[in-house]
């Protein structure tokens, strides 16, 4: 199975994760954390959030976490 190349920082603005999980978030205060994703629904009635996101604390950039080695 090849390794899945990593991107690296990710803007929110430019793209957001395909899938419900845990990714690691920078955000907006500096801070680097882990933030879970909802991807919302097809439909369009449920909007894509990050959980734990806030008006006064938001994600500014996201990646996956990598690839773990004995899993490749």
């Amino acid at each position: 199975m090849p390794k899945k190349e990593s991107k690296g920082w990710i803007s929110v603005k430019d793209e957001l994760p395909e899938k419900l999980g845990h990714y690691i978030v920078l955000w907006d205060d500096g801070e680097v954390g882990q933030g879970l994703f909802f991807p919302g629904s097809e439909s369009g009635n449920i909007k894509p959030r990050w959980a734990c996101e806030s008006e006064s604390k938001c994600v500014t950039h996201w990646q996956p976490y990598p690839c773990n080695p004995g899993v490749l």
